[in-house]
Order: structure tokens, then sequence, then C-alpha cells
């Protein structure tokens, strides 16, 4: 049956499905029952749709559960009649699906019954069980963790923490610049340096409500496990509401960096970005995040806006670039090589000496200092935001929504072999 297309309303037998790659959503008591019925017949189901929770059995641990996106080759079986025309528009409009990969539930023809798989279920647990508690858990950590600040104290924006330059990828367009860095400059960060910064930080600040970390492609750290570790200490989480590792889907997780996580699963969170074939390993990562019982999202995109671009600013008064910097959607803090930026952009602008050198560029946590200079420098805004094009990280999921923001889009993920060249300052 290779090459069939499925046709909405069109009666289907369930062994045209095998060999395909299928999803079902959203997870209700049918669903479970429908994924039993599948894999009776010989269907390998490859994911469970639905909002961003987790199913922890152990019959579905190799099968992994994620917010609704678009993953290419894959069939959605949607499991509730009455939703069925507003998820499959949802599907097509906002996910990019085409309207011949989306099956209801009605019109598949098994070969097994009801009755063959109903040893399989097990009602009792998934009426305990079905909700993600992890959630409510983050919920309550940072109602706590912002009553615990004191009127003098200094919470920090949400902050990405750069551990490499070094990727599996070198998509164009990237947010943190990676085409534009020379082999000879890319390289995995000295992880002690990285940790005893953001100690000297966190006795500084009082609450950071959600920290990433970012590369390059932070899985390839070979201590990227001696960071987790760090950040599941009791200094941190008494800071950090919750972490998060951002990753491209060409990598599995070691079992270092597996062991870390788990001694403090409801703290983190990986982020896959799929990034369609370029994401060679997304479903082994799914399957291993779901079995090891590490919470995830997943996040769909089409297109991205052209990020990172430099030009020759008209003028650097700050007012100016106050004026610029409050359109941009980009107000996380970023800190690489020891150095706290107002901008991940400028932080890589500055690496890469695309900017004229301005030690206001950044606040060096390296060196000694105090609340109050922290606190001056975030409040201020760097003279190297003036050359920033601008208008950068802002996702769009179909061409509809080009027009709704300036800037040229491009397809996400955009490969590129060459190093990209620029003006360099000196």
């Amino acid at each position: 049956m290779k090459g069939k297309v499925f046709m909405n309303h069109t009666k289907i037998k369930s062994y045209e499905l095998i060999g395909k790659r299928v999803a079902i959503g959203q997870i209700t008591f049918t669903t479970i029952k429908t994924y039993h019925m599948l894999k009776k017949d010989g269907v390998d189901v490859a994911m469970f749709f639905d909002r961003d929770y987790r199913l922890q059995h152990t019959k579905y641990r190799n099968t992994p559960i994620f917010p609704w996106s678009n993953f290419h080759d894959t069939y959605v079986i949607l499991t509730i009649s009455s939703r069925y025309s507003e998820l499959k528009k949802m599907l097509i409009e906002s996910c990019g699906y085409s309207e011949d990969r989306i099956i209801l539930l009605d019109d598949i023809l098994f070969e097994c019954s009801e009755s063959d798989v109903s040893n399989e279920y097990d009602w009792d647990w998934f009426k305990k069980n079905l909700n993600n508690v992890s959630d409510a858990y983050l919920t309550y950590r940072y109602s706590i963790l912002q009553k615990q600040r004191g009127p003098e104290g200094i919470p920090l924006r949400n902050l990405m923490v750069d551990v490499n330059n070094k990727c599996t990828l070198n998509c164009k367009y990237c947010y943190t610049q990676m085409p534009y860095y020379r082999a000879e400059e890319k390289r995995n960060y000295d992880m002690d340096e990285i940790i005893e910064s953001l100690d000297h930080l966190l006795d500084v600040v009082d609450f950071i409500p959600y920290l990433s970390i970012f590369g390059g492609e932070p899985l390839l750290h070979p201590k990227l496990h001696k960071l987790i570790s760090f950040l599941n200490s009791k200094k941190a989480q008494e800071r950090v509401v919750c972490a998060n590792i951002t990753t491209n889907g060409t990598l599995l997780l070691s079992d270092e960096v597996v062991g870390a996580i788990k001694e403090n699963t409801l703290f983190w969170r990986i982020g896959v970005s799929p990034y369609g074939i370029h994401s060679k390993k997304q479903y082994e990562l799914f399957s291993q995040l779901n079995e090891t019982g590490i919470p995830y999202y997943s996040k769909y995109m089409v297109y991205w806006q052209i990020t990172g671009q430099t030009i020759e600013p008209k003028s650097v008064d700050m007012e100016t670039i106050r004026k610029k910097c409050e359109k941009c959607v980009c107000r996380d803090l970023h800190f690489l090589n020891g150095k706290l930026y107002q901008c991940t952009v400028l932080a890589h602008f500055e690496a890469l000496h695309r900017v004229p050198y301005d030690n206001r560029n950044s606040f060096d946590c390296r060196k000694p200092y105090t609340k109050d200079e922290l606190r001056d420098f975030l409040q201020s805004y760097s003279p190297g935001m003036a050359y920033c094009s601008g208008n950068h990280q802002i996702y769009l999921r179909d061409e509809s929504e080009m027009d709704k923001c300036g800037g040229k889009m491009v397809p996400v993920a955009e490969q590129t072999e060459e190093i990209l060249q620029y003006k360099r300052y000196e």
C-alpha cells in the first residue's frame, strides 16, 4: 500500500497503515483503546498528540506525547468525532498538515475487536494520572520564590546560558550566529568557568523565572551533566524556578545527562526544535525522553524571520536605542563566556566583533561586583544594540502571518555549508 493517499471519510483498513508513521490525538480513554487495537493489527503507533502532559505508564514508555505539531511523514488519527472538524482545521492551518494525512477514527476498519484488547486497559491508573502534575508544581515554585524576594532583591528576566558555539547543523539564519564562526573559533566553553560565574551571579540575584541552556548544540558538550548537577544544587533551587535544555533533534542525551536530570525531574524540560528532515533523531529522542520519564516539549516552526543582521546605525544615543529595544521581542538575558548581555544576538555580535567594542555592552560576572552595579546594568541599554536590525525571534506557522510583522521571512533551518562573511570590528 506504499504511497496510498488516505482521503477523509473514506473507509480504510487498518493494515493500510502498517509501515506508516502514525500519531493519535487527543488523549482520551478511546485513544488508549485505539492504540492497543492498532498495535494488535500490526500498526506501530509512533506518538500521541495532545497538550503538554505526559503519559507515564510502563505500557506506553516508548510512545512519546507532545503538543500539536507537524512532524514530516506522519498521519494523525483523531479520535473525537465531535471535535474532528475543529482539530482538523487547526492541524491544517496552524501546524501545516495536508488534509489527506488527517484520519477520523470512525473511518478505520479494524481486523481485531475491542474485546481482543480489553485486558490491555488500566483504567484505574489513567483516572488517577492522566493530568500533568509538573506544571502545577512549577506554578507553585514560581509563586513561592517570588514571595521570598526582598524589596531590595534583584530579579532577573529569563536567562539563556551558552555552553558552546559548536553545532550539528549550520542554519543560515541561526539565532545564535553559528555560521559566522570560523572552524578554529568553534569550541565547548570551559564548564568549570561557566559554573563559577553562575555561582557568583546567584550570590547577587534573588529570582530567575526560567533558565535555558543554549549553544550551538548543547548536547555536544561532554561536561553538560556538570552544569545540570550544579543547577540541581540547593543554592540554585532557591533562586531558579525551572530550567530547560534546547536541542535540535540530531542527538540523544548521554547517560550522564539523563542521570543528572533524573535527580530533579520536575525542575527540568528538554525543548526540541523539530526542523523536519534536518532533525534526524527527533523521534529517537522523544522515545528516549518518554522512556526515561524526562519532561519535554516541541514547538513546530515553518518560517523564521531573518535574525542577527547588523546595520550601520544612524544614531547610537541611548534614547534612540531605548525606543528600538522596546519594540523588540527579544527580552531575554544572555550569559556567554562569563558575561551577561541584555540580548542574545548582541552577545554573539560582540563575540564575533560584529559591533565595535564597548564595555557597556555586557556585564562581566567573572569580576567582583555588587548588587547595585548589576542593578544599574539591568536598567540600562547597550550601545551595541544600535547595530542590530531588530525584530528578531518571531516565528510564523504559515505564510498568511507574514504581513503581520516587519522583516523578511525564510523557511526554518535553511542550511549553508559556507562560513558567512561580515564586517569585523577589531
